[in-house]
């Protein structure tokens, strides 16, 4: 294998002021290496008038003196097929996506050609990610394709007017019919509501509802209640699976605050977990 390449730094008076020049420079690199790491996403620039990191794929990008210059390069890492993206509702400021299990919600350090939010670049101009599905989990997202959608959803969605419903397999028998995890995570207050769909052998169906939004909240919600779901990687003891983790964010429902009309799109049969 290998190894990776790492570099940062911020461009001084007298260096070269072209991308590929001054990566060449500083790795000691040949530039058509560097040209088809680029085209991966794995070099980020901070500069003054930037918020946060800016996404950079042209070798004669033109660099400032001061520029923040990251490069995160690994060759080994071979960029997820996203040819299962596909979008399931779409309207002029934004769209409700599948995103198969298996492909990053957004890009890393390491870059973004994986991602669903990169397949969805190549087709339209300007895209925001609007809210994450973990690498492991399939099912709908949205992504606005403007400025002023991607604050109104965004706002939308720090609030709690968004139905999301998951469909899940869990390890064991679940004991009643329907219920309610309550539980902080990270020190904040995350409830998720359930109910059973289907008894299986070794395993239970279930219908899992966010009430509120916390990173893994139902991985850590079914894991604490003794029912850690099936291939999750993570979290629980004995519940390993070859097909993987058995979560899917299976539907969205919210009133859209550009059409004013009510948005419920769900995975489609094709598509969904069971």
């Amino acid at each position: 294998m290998e190894k990776p390449l790492k570099f940062i730094g911020t461009v001084a008076k007298g260096e070269p002021l072209l991308l590929a020049d001054y990566l060449a420079l500083k790795t000691s690199q040949s530039k058509a290496m560097l040209k088809r790491a680029l085209t991966q996403g794995c070099c980020q620039i901070k500069r003054k008038n930037y918020k946060g990191l800016k996404r950079v794929r042209r070798a004669k990008f033109d660099l400032f003196a001061g520029d923040r210059v990251e490069f995160n390069y690994d060759p080994n890492l071979v960029p997820a097929d996203t040819s299962g993206c596909h979008v399931l509702y779409e309207e002029q400021s934004f769209g409700i996506w599948f995103k198969p299990a298996g492909v990053l919600s957004q890009g890393t350090k390491w870059g973004d050609e994986g991602s669903i939010i990169r397949h969805i670049e190549k087709t339209k101009p300007h895209v925001h990610l609007i809210h994450r599905l973990d690498f492991e989990t399939s099912g709908v997202m949205v992504f606005s394709y403007t400025d002023k959608s991607a604050e109104k959803l965004s706002r939308l969605w720090q609030g709690k007017s968004v139905q999301k419903v998951y469909l899940a397999e869990v390890l064991g028998d679940v004991e009643g019919d329907e219920g309610q995890i309550e539980l902080d995570i990270e020190g904040k207050y995350s409830k998720t509501y359930w109910k059973v769909l289907e008894r299986c052998d070794g395993f239970t169906r279930v219908e899992a509802s966010l009430a509120t939004g916390r990173r893994h909240q139902i991985r850590i919600h079914f894991n604490e209640f003794g029912h850690p779901i099936i291939g999750d990687p993570k979290y629980g003891k004995n519940n390993k699976n070859r097909e993987g983790l058995r979560l899917q964010a299976y539907r969205l429902a919210y009133d859209c605050p550009m059409s004013k009309k009510r948005v419920d799109i769900k995975v489609p049969d094709d598509l969904k977990l069971f």
